[in-house]
């Protein structure tokens, strides 16, 4: 119940195509509409915005993706490693439907269930440089949704990542900020801050899926949002 709840909020494991044409167009976007300029990420359009993370983070790469054929994805990745293993990471992701297909992104929080033994949303909207953003912590095994759906954004970043050579934990915990864009909503941001559970000493049966909120789950999902907060600046 959980995992539907925060898929409907915001989404984030979609279906990758791997049509050339489209995979053209996308690396013309990101060339055209985003540059690093002094260590920060600055898009010119969908949104406007410039993005700096903490100067701990180096920058590691971008992929482009074809969404369910309706909608082109771009992340963009920032990495804090030990030995090559991420202990912290950072994508911030532009999204936007295809010009022939219709949708709108619908970013709002869930009327109910804002909280349970693994996800938590913050309550009201987070302002973030001037606009609004949904938030919410969820811990989640990745490595499990890479193995299950080779073709999701998940697994496409695992591969950029390991392609640089880096490896990260399959028991991860997310601070996710998300916002659609535009008044026609046909564009959204979403930016997501992650960590290993185990850098905390917890394992994911710490939060067993489907269960209620409890006070340590709490305590780390505020740490984390606080350490998400103070790990980036971002203007528009």
């Amino acid at each position: 119940m959980e995992k539907r709840i925060l898929v409907a909020v915001v989404t984030i494991l979609s279906s990758f195509a791997a049509a050339c044409e489209r995979t053209e167009v996308a690396d013309q976007t990101v060339e055209k509409l985003r540059t690093l300029q002094d260590g920060a990420l600055v898009s010119s359009a969908n949104p406007a915005m410039r993005f700096k993370p903490d100067d701990a983070f180096e920058y590691v790469g971008s992929v482009t993706l074809t969404v369910k054929d309706i909608a082109l994805a771009e992340r963009h990745h920032w990495v804090v490693a030990d030995e090559g293993r991420v202990t912290m990471l950072i994508i911030v992701q532009f999204e936007g439907f295809l010009d022939d297909a219709d949708g709108q992104y619908n970013i709002s929080l869930p009327g109910a269930n804002l909280s349970g033994a693994n996800y938590k949303f913050s309550p009201k909207r987070i302002d973030l440089g001037g606009k609004s953003f949904v938030h919410n912590t969820w811990a989640f095994d990745n490595a499990a949704s890479a193995r299950d759906n080779p073709g999701l954004e998940a697994a496409a970043t695992l591969n950029m990542l390991a392609d640089k050579g880096y490896a990260i934990d399959g028991e991860l915990i997310m601070s996710r900020f998300g916002t659609a864009l535009g008044d026609d909503r046909r564009h959204e941001l979403i930016i997501f801050y992650i960590e290993p559970v185990a850098n905390h000493g917890w394992t994911l049966a710490d939060f067993p899926d489907g269960d209620p909120l409890t006070e340590k789950y709490k305590l780390f999902s505020d740490s984390v949002t606080k350490r998400s907060l103070d790990s980036f600046d971002i203007t528009f």
